[in-house]
């Protein structure tokens, strides 16, 4: 059985694809793109279209809800559909935006692949937060400093104890949960030194939001939207 390959295709901007993962994209015989809505959009499909041959691109619909049952049938029927590709002596590429293991869908469809014992290649690419950070102009970590990457969470309790415990936060799928964010900057102004969103890094439309300025957001993008926090701690040091 042929190779899979897992490709990150980064935050966006089509010229931030790496060139391994062109190369990989020219060769294969098959590309699976997730798709987010019925209606054939797919942030995926734009980055690699002018990179690849169309025939080689099949999309795959992913609905964008939190119901497991439904979500793992999905990923059950495209991990088939990927094994009787490669059975038939195809080589395929499930592509991912930013990195796929970072939550990607790929994550679930390897946990089911290796039931398989198919062999899988994983391609990095440019993470969003990574993205994010260089338009902000902010470095993430300086000496002896730490890192935090979480997924926003549903209350402000869980976000004061990583506030407390790391120099950077960085947040992602912040999606339908902006105010709980804002409402915890506000209430803890004192344990936070910035607070930055991007919408739609690297993308047009691209909008950098300072936090701190605000008590309500209305965000069209916010799935597309990472957040960095600097503590404190960041501040304290900021100019050694």
């Amino acid at each position: 059985m042929n190779k899979l390959y897992a490709v990150g295709l980064g935050p966006g901007d089509p010229e931030l694809i790496t060139l391994k993962a062109i190369k990989i994209l020219k060769n294969v015989d098959k590309i699976i793109v997730p798709e987010s809505n019925l209606k054939g959009r797919s942030l995926a499909n734009d980055i690699i279209i002018d990179y690849v041959d169309k025939y080689k691109i099949e999309t795959f619909y992913f609905p964008m809800n939190n119901n497991r049952m439904q979500l793992d049938e999905k990923y059950s029927n495209l991990v088939e559909k990927i094994v009787n590709i490669m059975n038939n002596n195809k080589t395929v590429a499930y592509v991912t935006i930013g990195d796929s293991t970072i939550y990607s869908t790929f994550n679930y469809l390897w946990l089911k692949l290796r039931k398989y014992n198919i062999e899988v290649e994983f391609i990095p690419g440019i993470p969003s937060f990574i993205a994010v950070s260089n338009i902000l102009h902010i470095p993430l970590t300086l000496k002896n400093e730490n890192l935090c990457l979480i997924e926003m969470p549903e209350n402000h309790d869980i976000l004061l104890q990583y506030i407390k415990c790391f120099n950077t936060i960085i947040i992602m799928k912040i999606y339908k949960r902006i105010q709980i964010l804002l409402d915890f900057i506000k209430a803890n102004k004192d344990l936070i030194e910035e607070a930055f969103m991007v919408e739609r890094a690297t993308l047009k439309g691209q909008n950098i939001v300072n936090l701190r300025q605000f008590d309500k957001i209305i965000c069209k993008q916010t799935y597309l939207s990472t957040a960095v926090i600097k503590t404190r701690n960041y501040g304290k040091i900021r100019g050694y």
